[in-house]
């Protein structure tokens, strides 16, 4: 029991690390002084690329422990 909640809470903590890491950017602007508007004369840049097939990749991988973990545990 114990370590399915260690399993857990490690999920949970890189999911809320990715979402922090994704939210950074857009939280830090203000801070740094840097405004919402664009210059006149520079393209803006597109919004921030979030690389999908790692992100699918990393998720996978934790079901697929989990999934494995468990299986060990009801034999």
């Amino acid at each position: 029991m114990r370590k399915g909640m260690l399993v857990l809470s490690a999920v949970f903590a890189v999911v809320v690390l990715m979402w922090i890491a994704a939210a950074l950017p857009a939280l830090a602007a203000p801070v740094l002084g840097i405004t919402p508007t664009p210059t006149p004369g520079i393209p803006s840049p597109g919004p921030y690329e979030i690389p999908e097939p790692v992100t699918l990749a990393l998720m996978g991988a934790g079901l697929a422990g989990l999934v494995g973990y468990t299986r060990s545990r009801r034999k």
